[in-house]
């Protein structure tokens, strides 16, 4: 997410980056050495024959605000716009025995305004569905994870230009 898919929608201008506008002077900054080469070794051996030597490892860093920061600040979570994207933040999240690289994030979903207050609508492992859950009580029940730090918020740009002529 935050080495391809992230950068990429920006630049495309499908998303627009408002962690820090959201919460200035409380934002920190993750980074990871991101091994795409032995990522792709792992995941993907047959692929990476073909495309190892285009493969690039990059430090990744992407802004994210502290988890403790968004729970005490009420505020904050309803400055979000509906349909952000939040992708949960694990700076530096060591998988290399797992998967070959470290990572920044580790999972993606939406928060959602609702009468009955924020929600956020993820893929949930637990549930092995799409599932929508106050956005609070979600970040309550990660606050004290030793890896989990903070949350990373990409707000969907209203008119998406959309070109499928690539």
């Amino acid at each position: 997410m935050s080495a391809d898919w992230i950068p990429n929608n920006i630049k495309q201008g499908y998303v627009t980056d408002i962690t820090k506008e959201l919460a200035p002077g409380k934002y920190k900054t993750a980074t990871a050495f991101i091994q795409k080469s032995e990522w792709y070794k792992k995941l993907k051996p047959a692929y990476f024959l073909h495309t190892g030597d285009k493969v690039k490892d990059n430090y990744v860093s992407i802004p994210y605000i502290p988890t403790e920061s968004v729970i005490n600040d009420s505020n904050l979570i309803n400055r979000i716009p509906t349909g952000s994207i939040i992708s949960i933040v694990r700076p530096n999240w060591d998988l290399r025995i797992a998967i070959g690289t470290a990572l920044n994030i580790s999972h993606v979903g939406f928060l959602i305004h609702t009468k009955n207050g924020p929600v956020f609508r993820h893929a949930s492992q637990l549930n092995d569905r799409v599932s929508e859950v106050s956005f609070l009580k979600y970040l309550k029940g990660i606050e004290d994870s030793e890896t989990i730090k903070g949350i990373h918020v990409l707000k969907i740009n209203n008119e998406v230009p959309l070109d499928f002529s690539n």
